[in-house]
């Protein structure tokens, strides 16, 4: 081993990331050069013990060296034990010169702010304002469209529909029939699960408290496997709940047994009562779990989110008969691997043959006059829609802009407060301050102010989110989920630290040290041609952002005039809508619920204030359009009259004088319901197309499945083209809308 050695790597580096931190900032070194002083303390130790073994034992120099060597140990291993000594101690020494550098450039920065009141005040209001709307549009963005659906492995699931062209309405979208779902149960290759379901209302009564309405899934045993759902207590729905003439089961949600039933374990086992009879609760799901939407019947509000409260098999008949009712929302979980598009390919192979396996319900004419086909959608698209999704990205890319122009405001302000620290900056280049250093001061300053007003903005965020929900409307897919979270501050604290660095690192791009500004009758505080170049380019930028959000707002304001402008055909001014579920085991007979709703209307008539009455199935702009039936007049004119698929609402008299809609003719009566004339009421456009140029009143009209005779409805009176189309006078038999 020699005894000679150089400084080590990291003495001669300068000690490695800590010392390019200090080459960056030029702190104050503290590290010595311990390599070569520990091999000259060896030497020195080395050589004394070589001498006193040549004086006492007579030995050789040779002889006497090797001895020492031997009796001194491994050198080698006392300079690795002092190398991370002096390494540990290296970094503990940088880093807390380090900070003490920023400490004292903070303390700086903030002493200087607090000088120039105005510039702070106005810089920070600015940055904070522009951050916080951000960061709240943000939390509507990442809450409803970035954030995966709250399910595992939600990526795998699919939602499963049924694109038509409905001749005389356009395109429109149906569910899954229960024909369809068993013939893609038994027949696909590509999925994993597949479950169908609806939704429902429910009213629970019973000893547990008063009557309540619970939203209610009925489903395929095969929807919880689909969603891969677990049970928090006992068990969820299988396959032989959902079996035909199985016992009526429930499971209860979880939010429901707490609130209801004061999370009692008991519950399990036992049997409740509610308005569709008696049930056994055989499960408690787990918290939070819901459907990611409601049925194709369920009210528009729902679309937010669909909470369940109870959960009930479906009870399909794989055996039939099966109709041409497509009622059912589909959803499914794709084997591993397989695509959307693989999926829709798969299940196109199989309605092919729809017409051989189910003639009577899938005719050619029907499959080929209604362009019947099959859509399979990642779940997350269909729950969302592109409208919402679009939307909400304008919205955010609206608001991004007003921070970019508030950020060039707060730009220009930091460009014109340098001009006024020209002589400072001069001073600090000329005692040699580096770039880097002049970075740093900048920097400590320019952060110092964006954090705060990030801060600031995170608050103001906090307090305008729940305004914008108040504002924004309830059918938003996933209203309930939006919230502010980890994520939203991350990304205001992000775009405060952005742009604090960029108004601190503009500074640094200064070449060289203005010495100019030193001498006595120098130039004045103008600036440099460059510098004014930047102002310029900030300020052309900030009119041309502001002028796209002037046109952009202008076109949403006359967007807004021409929607206001649009006559509805209905005066939803004072309107009080509720809705109103009948025991299924006591409202069996038809005559029995046309009695309820005749006296309870009545009754609801004589309360003051009330001027008028009436009650549907399906309210106009809101529950209409997610399904429809063929409608046709019964005597073939011979011009080739194909008829129309539309929405047929059930409603009760006095429905078109509370809902403020103009009747041309008559509004059916109790008289016709109980002479059941099959009075009906159609809308203008219906009328136009099935009799072009004539009246409708007194026309007839069918309404079902051609292959079928349906009754013959009689048009008593034609309402404004709002909403439905056929409006039948007929009491609804389970639950109704006032």
């Amino acid at each position: 081993m020699s005894a000679s050695g150089a400084p080590r790597d990291g003495a001669a580096s300068g000690g490695g990331r800590w010392a390019g931190i200090r080459r960056v900032f030029r702190l104050p070194s503290t590290r010595t050069r311990l390599g070569t002083e520990l091999e000259a303390e060896f030497r020195f130790h080395l050589e004394g013990r070589i001498e006193d073994l040549m004086r006492r034992e007579g030995l050789t120099r040779s002889a006497a060296e090797h001895e020492a060597r031997r009796r001194f140990g491994d050198f080698s291993d006392y300079r690795q034990q002092v190398r991370v000594i002096d390494d540990t101690t290296y970094r503990r020494r940088a880093r807390m010169e380090l900070f003490d550098v920023i400490r004292r450039e903070v303390g700086q920065a903030v002493r200087t702010l607090w000088r120039t009141p105005a510039f702070t005040a106005i810089a920070f209001v600015t940055l904070a304002l522009g951050i916080g709307a951000t960061t709240a549009i943000y939390s509507v963005l990442d809450s409803v469209v970035l954030q995966p659906l709250p399910y595992r492995n939600a990526a795998r699931l699919v939602a499963i529909v049924h694109p038509a062209n409905v001749p005389g309405t356009g395109e429109s979208v149906w569910g899954m029939s229960a024909g369809g779902y068993f013939q893609f149960l038994k027949q696909n290759r590509t999925l994993d699960d597949l479950g169908g379901f609806t939704t429902d209302a429910f009213t629970l009564t019973g000893s547990a408290g008063d009557a309540e309405q619970v939203q209610v899934g009925a489903v395929t045993a095969s929807v919880f496997s689909a969603l891969q759902a677990h049970a928090s207590r006992g068990r969820l729905v299988t396959a032989d709940d959902d079996r035909p003439n199985a016992p009526d089961v429930v499971v209860l949600s979880y939010e429901l047994w707490k609130r209801r039933y004061a999370a009692n374990p008991a519950i399990v086992g036992s049997v409740i009562q509610t308005s569709e009879g008696p049930r056994q609760v055989i499960g408690v799901a787990e918290p939070g779990l819901g459907l990611p939407m409601p049925g194709p019947f369920a009210s528009r509000e729902d679309l937010a989110a669909f909470s369940v409260d109870l959960w009930e098999p479906l009870k399909l008949n794989p055996a039939g008969p099966f109709y041409n009712s497509h009622q059912y929302t589909g959803i499914a979980r794709l084997k591993p691997g397989v695509t959307a598009e693989q999926a829709q390919a798969d299940l196109s192979r199989i309605m092919t043959h729809f017409t051989e396996l189910m003639p009577t319900v899938y005719s050619i004419g029907f499959m080929r006059g209604f362009h019947f086909r099959v859509a399979v959608t990642p779940l997350k698209d269909a729950v969302l829609g592109p409208a919402v999704v679009r939307s909400l990205w304008i919205m955010f890319a609206a608001v991004a802009l007003v921070l970019l122009i508030a950020c060039a405001n707060v730009a220009n302000l930091f460009l014109v407060r340098l001009e006024s620290k020209r002589r400072e900056a001069a001073v600090r280049g000329a005692l040699g301050a580096g770039r880097a250093q002049m970075a740093l001061h900048y920097l400590a300053e320019s952060l110092t102010l964006s954090l705060a007003a990030g801060i600031a903005g995170l608050l103001v965020a906090r307090w305008a989110l729940p305004a914008i929900m108040t504002v924004a409307p309830r059918s938003l897919p996933r209203f309930s989920s939006i919230h502010f979270g980890w994520s939203a501050a991350a990304f205001g604290i992000g775009i405060a630290v952005l742009a604090g660095s960029v108004f601190g690192l503009m500074p640094a791009f200064k070449a060289s040290v203005d010495v100019e500004a030193l001498r006595d009758g120098g130039r004045g505080q103008t600036g440099s041609r460059r510098q004014r170049a930047t102002r310029d380019i900030l300020v052309v930028a900030q009119v041309s952002l502001a002028v796209v959000l002037l046109a952009g707002a202008g076109l949403l304001l006359r967007s807004f005039e021409r929607l206001r402008s649009v006559q509805p055909g209905l005066d939803p001014r004072a309107v009080l809508t509720f809705q109103v579920n009948l025991p299924a085991d006591r409202y069996i007979q038809e005559t029995a619920s046309q009695n309820f709703h005749r006296e309870f209307s009545t009754r609801l008539a004589a309360l003051p204030g009330v001027t008028a009455v009436g009650a549907d199935d399906a309210l106009p702009l809101r529950d209409l359009g997610r399904g429809c039936t063929e409608v046709w007049p019964p005597a073939d004119p011979g011009h080739g009259n194909t008829g129309a698929c539309v929405a047929t609402p059930v409603f009760l008299p006095d429905f078109f004088k509370a809902m403020g809609i103009q009747v041309r003719g008559r509004s059916p009566t109790w008289a016709d319901v109980d002479a059941r004339t099959q009075a009906s009421v159609i809308t203008k456009s219906l009328a136009e197309r099935l009799w072009p140029g004539q009246n409708a009143i007194g026309k007839e009209i069918n309404i079902g499945d051609r292959t079928m005779k349906g009754a013959a409805y009689k048009v008593v009176g034609v309402i404004p083209s709002c909403a439905g189309r056929v409006w039948i006078n007929l009491p609804p038999r389970r639950s109704s809308r006032r």
